[in-house]
């Protein structure tokens, strides 16, 4: 073999050696990697802790949620007229009543019920069964309607009119009902008409937490004034 033969072998077989060695090094740099890899995925996975901590936020009051969402069923109170309707017995019947001092109402077969404190379907339910269980009736549909809970929404918002409080609402939430505020609104001038008496409201205040979301009661009549 020549010397020049010799050499081009060496050189053929030191570059062979350099891209082995290469390869060698890419796999070795991958293979460590990976790992860290893997544990900085991890850490954006939620631990039960997290979603311990999610779970007990939806819970909290404060948390805050679409208005509409935050809607509770209202309680039935004294002085509040209401519609019974007993359907599915041999005579059905629909009674008309004010609930009373104590919370009661007078009905057929029962006699004096106490329905305060009580929401419309708990009532139903309670009605049902105490006519149910007392062989009264082997099958009855009980079914409540309040006669009296409306509020009015006025001025600048999208859909004026008279709306009914079937739920227990605040006055922010009324004003999302009626469709919520028009372009002309001044948010810092909201009155509320109650009886013989009136109060301001400020959505900014109560959104920016100063001040709090007051209770619509029936007969309310909501006015949201035109800013200038």
């Amino acid at each position: 073999m020549t010397g020049v033969a010799a050499l081009q072998m060496f050189g053929t077989r030191f570059i062979k050696r350099i891209v082995m060695a290469f390869f060698m090094a890419l796999l070795l740099v991958g293979c460590s990697s990976m790992p860290s890899r893997a544990r900085k995925l991890a850490r954006y996975e939620p631990s039960m802790i997290e979603l311990d901590t999610r779970l007990a936020l939806e819970k909290d009051p404060e948390f805050e949620k679409d208005p509409t969402e935050a809607l509770v069923m209202r309680r039935l109170r004294p002085g509040a007229r209401i519609l019974i309707s007993l359907r599915g017995i041999p005579v059905e019947k629909d009674i008309q009543d004010v609930i009373d001092e104590s919370g009661a109402v007078n009905l057929p077969h029962l006699g004096v019920t106490s329905l305060a404190g009580m929401t419309t379907s708990e009532a139903e339910k309670m009605i049902e069964s105490a006519y149910v269980e007392g062989g009264i009736f082997r099958q009855v549909t009980v079914t409540i309607v309040s006669q009296e809970d409306e509020y009015y929404v006025r001025g600048e918002v999208r859909r004026s009119g008279r709306y009914p409080l079937s739920r227990e609402m605040t006055v922010l939430q009324a004003i999302a009902a009626a469709g919520g505020f028009t372009d002309y609104a001044d948010r810092k001038r909201i009155r509320v008409s109650r009886g013989s008496g009136s109060f301001r409201v400020s959505a900014k205040r109560v959104e920016q937490k100063k001040d709090k979301d007051p209770l619509v009661e029936p007969g309310d009549m909501i006015i949201v004034d035109q800013g200038w």
